[in-house]
């Protein structure tokens, strides 16, 4: 049976661009919602603009978001996401 390669920080550059870019936004998302005084977005309003709300706010009482996970956790969901490869590759059926 042929075993998946696994992504990782150490293989990263040998995934495709698509993929890496969409695991460097990943990142770049959790670390600003990790930041002191980060604004998460957290619904819409009837007339579609997004209602922004600080750590304080009701929802941030028992909800995790994205700049709260460990890192071990974005990794492991980076590894799971880099599969199937084709998925990442354009002009492939997924």
């Amino acid at each position: 049976m042929h075993q998946q390669p696994w992504w990782s920080p150490d293989t990263h550059f040998a995934w495709p661009a698509s993929f890496r870019e969409a695991a460097r936004a990943l990142l770049l998302a959790s670390q600003r919602l990790a930041a002191p005084g980060a604004v998460a977005v957290v619904g819409s309003t009837s007339q579609g603009s997004q209602q922004q709300q600080g750590p304080s706010g009701p929802a941030a009482a028992n909800a995790a978001t994205l700049g709260s996970l460990p890192t071990g956790v974005l990794l492991h969901i980076l590894g799971m996401a880099a599969h199937p490869l084709s998925a990442w590759i354009a002009g492939l059926p997924a």
